[in-house]
């Protein structure tokens, strides 16, 4: 397993990643490839809460998901090749959102573009990680993936726009300022 203080590779990594298996960039965040319809009591088994779907597979698979009490919303991005920084902020604050409420998320993508990595890394980027830390977080989680030049440069976009919310889950005091 690699270590946080891996550098990080810029070219992405040939192939398929893994799909079913669940890769957690952090305690709450979760990303995969595409999972199968049955494959959904064992996500919400292994605690995930929310699920944000990338696939682009032409099947909803919200009344799945929701039938096991998770939430769920389904983002068709195929006029574009991944999500841009205005994008990134409302997914990243869904993500925020729901694991501070409701739990653990998953973030699921069956596209050959690493965009569940784009959007796990700008979440962690919202949770207060810096660009490069969240890189390595997602190097280290899936190390037979990795952002493209052209992600990269969308999640410093990103990262140069956004003021870091407080921890997930911690909200400061009214009258303080963070």
């Amino acid at each position: 397993m690699k270590g946080l203080n891996d550098r990080f590779s810029a070219e992405p990594a040939a192939g398929p990643w893994p799909p079913g298996e669940l890769h957690w960039l952090s305690p709450k965040l979760a990303i995969a490839a595409v999972c199968s319809p049955a494959g959904w009591r064992r996500v919400f088994a292994a605690g995930i809460r929310a699920v944000v779907d990338l696939d682009e597979d032409g099947n909803d698979q919200g009344p799945s998901v929701r039938g096991l009490g998770m939430r769920y919303v389904r983002l068709c991005i195929s006029g574009s090749p991944m999500p841009l920084a205005d994008d990134l902020h409302i997914i990243a604050a869904w993500i925020g959102d729901r694991m501070a409420g409701d739990g653990p998320v998953l973030v699921r993508d069956g596209g050959a573009r690493f965009n569940a990595g784009l959007i796990g890394a700008a979440a962690l980027v919202r949770g207060g990680l810096p660009p490069g830390v969240a890189m390595r977080a997602l190097a280290r989680s899936v190390p037979e993936r990795s952002l493209d030049a052209e992600q990269q440069a969308e999640l410093a976009r990103f990262a140069a726009t956004y003021e870091a919310e407080p921890p997930w889950g911690q909200r400061p005091s009214p009258g303080k300022q963070p």
